[in-house]
């Protein structure tokens, strides 16, 4: 007699019970056998066996009741161990090292002075350059060349992966240099002293991926209330997209204001600047769009100087509020 069927045990019925606690905890369900029955993960191979097939049945129709698994492979009573839920969350490798390699060029915004609503005082915002000395944030962070004289950007500000805190590079900002703004459409542009894109590298605003669409992910580098770097990569979908503006579900706080909104190419594709409230009550964040549409921020000619600049060191030289 082979040595499965010497201790083979007699067939008993086996309970759903059974099923649940062998699939989501193997070791903790014992044998009801007597002594002389051969154990294995606490049960007789007989009962693990059973267990196994019905257990993957059991799930097998659930998975394809609830359209994750096709009916003909439940038919077959497989279970399915690879399934893409509710579409498909993967990105390729480089999406980390390119999202790391975008995030140099953010920096935390340090203002001081009168702010936009008329109080006096000091507060945070997030910028990014995009070019070599050109930084783009919101018009509410830096709306007055007297306030961006009072204004630094620090490149660097970050943990580690062991917890340690770089403090990052200071950098000082100069209006007198380069300064635009458009109160509308919420941004500024504005120079910064000692090319910091020489070390950080900047945000190229290339015309072509500019386009955002319905349903996509939008991924946000920050300083959310002067914190250190931070990201919003999760729960980050694009619920409506506008002539001027796009709405999202990406996480921000005060202080993210002037974050640049990416796509999962890590393209730029809207300037953060606020959130907003529907009619119905749901609460989603709002970037203006970097498009041609989003008037006067990219159809002018001053725009179209700094996307050409976006690969020079010495862009056009002008002070101004844009119309």
């Amino acid at each position: 007699m082979g040595r499965d069927a010497e201790h083979a045990p007699a067939a008993h019925p086996i309970t759903s019970v059974e099923i649940d606690a062998f699939i989501s905890r193997p070791r903790t369900v014992a044998s009801s056998h007597g002594r002389g029955a051969k154990r294995d993960e606490g049960l007789a191979r007989a009962d693990r066996d059973v267990l196994w097939k019905t257990g993957a049945r059991l799930r097998s129709r659930t998975l394809a009741k609830h359209g994750l698994m096709p009916a003909s492979e439940a038919a077959r009573g497989e279970l399915s161990y690879e399934l893409v839920i509710a579409g498909s969350n993967l990105a390729p490798a480089w999406f980390l090292s390119r999202g790391a390699e975008c995030a140099r060029a953010i920096a935390k915004l340090e203002v001081r002075g009168v702010a936009h609503n008329g109080a006096r005082g000091t507060w945070h915002g997030t910028g990014f350059l995009v070019s070599p000395n050109i930084l783009l944030t919101n018009w509410h962070v830096l709306h007055s060349v007297e306030v961006a004289r009072q204004a630094s950007a620090t490149f660097g500000y970050e943990h580690s992966a062991a917890g340690l805190l770089d403090a990052g590079v200071g950098f000082e900002v100069n209006p007198a240099r380069l300064f635009v703004s458009n109160r509308d459409l919420d941004f500024t542009f504005v120079w910064v002293d000692a090319e910091p894109g020489r070390q950080f590298g900047h945000i190229c605003l290339a015309r072509n991926a500019f386009s955002v669409v319905e349903g996509e992910c939008v991924n946000i580098v920050q300083h959310p209330n002067g914190r250190p770097k931070e990201v919003a990569i999760q729960d980050n979908l694009v619920k409506r997209v506008d002539p001027e503006v796009v709405l999202y579900t990406t996480d921000t706080e005060p202080g993210s204001s002037g974050s640049c909104v990416f796509n999962n190419r890590w393209l730029p594709v809207a300037l953060h600047h606020a959130s907003k409230t529907s009619d119905t009550g749901e609460v989603t964040n709002e970037g203006i769009r970097l498009t041609s549409r989003a008037r006067p921020l990219t159809s002018s000619s001053w725009f179209q100087s700094v996307v050409k600049c976006s690969a020079v060191r010495n862009p056009p030289v002008r002070t101004r509020h844009a119309c």
